[in-house]
């Protein structure tokens, strides 16, 4: 336990060291005005996230020399409409997580997107999700984000590429319940792109969702 304490220790470190050196923040502000007509009733109403959602994020990058980096994300959604929080509901909702780059992948850890969100991207033409909300590839939405999770990403071998994640439920009455495990593996190799996605969360003590 004492080690696990110190190596996120050692990753908040990294983090704050770059917050000192190399900041990045950037944002999306996207509003449009949506007219309902049912028939019986017309409502006009102005609206967050037509294309994207509405987010404020920081994101940071320290290099630590031989091929190892700290980094760090906090990105928070928005609904710009009327300034509440959004996409997630939290101060960072949509994701929040510190981490090191190594030779060999990146290891992170905090609040973050499933590797099938990162699949599903990959292959979508317009470079978010293909077919609209979250809630069209998935029963419940919010596993499309993993609280207290730890991802590894690898880096590209003959054109292969995975990323791991599981997240913790941190259910006091049970060891298992609301733990996420999720993994993806791609390959690209000019025109040629593949990839499959598969995801599992323990919804009891004998089932379980899953997504591929």
């Amino acid at each position: 336990m004492k080690r696990y304490f110190a190596f996120a220790a050692a990753l908040t470190a990294c983090a704050a060291a770059s917050a000192q050196s190399s900041v990045t923040m950037y944002g999306v502000v996207d509003q449009y005005f949506d007219r309902t007509d049912t028939g019986a009733v017309t409502v006009n109403r102005l609206q967050s996230g037509g294309l994207a959602g509405s987010r404020l994020g920081f994101r940071g990058r320290e290099d630590l020399g031989g091929g190892y980096g700290a980094f760090f994300l906090l990105e928070m959604g928005i609904n710009a409409d009327d300034g509440s929080l959004g996409q997630g509901g939290l101060g960072f909702g949509r994701q929040s997580f510190v981490g090191l780059a190594t030779p060999y992948g990146d290891l992170s850890l905090g609040r973050q997107y499933v590797p099938h969100f990162y699949s599903l991207v990959t292959y979508a033409l317009n470079g978010g999700l293909a077919f609209g909300q979250s809630v069209n590839y998935y029963t419940d939405p919010s596993i499309l984000r993993v609280n207290n999770s730890v991802a590894y990403s690898t880096k590209t071998w003959n054109g292969f590429t995975g990323q791991f994640l599981y997240g913790m439920g941190e259910n006091a009455a049970s060891k298992s319940i609301g733990n996420v495990a999720a993994a993806s593996l791609a390959y690209a190799n000019g025109p040629l792109k593949a990839g499959v996605a598969v995801t599992q969360r323990k919804t009891t003590a004998t089932n379980s969702d899953r997504y591929l």
